[in-house]
């Protein structure tokens, strides 16, 4: 749920520099697949387990 976190979206870009680019990316992507959560919370008002599983199944991390 930090992932949505107001603070952590407002500042990410200033503090990114500081983790490797991998890193970075891989937050980038997290923080967009949070905000997901946030709208489908928004439409119905509360998740279900469902809903949760629904959207982390269609996120991949591929390790070099």
């Amino acid at each position: 749920m930090w992932l949505q976190s107001p603070i952590l979206k407002e500042n990410w870009k200033a503090l990114s520099f500081n983790y490797s680019k991998d890193t970075g990316e891989m937050v980038d992507r997290l923080i967009l697949e949070s905000d997901k959560f946030t709208q489908k919370r928004i439409k119905k008002g509360t998740l279900t387990n469902q809903d949760y599983d629904d959207i982390s199944a269609n996120f991949k991390v591929i390790f070099r």
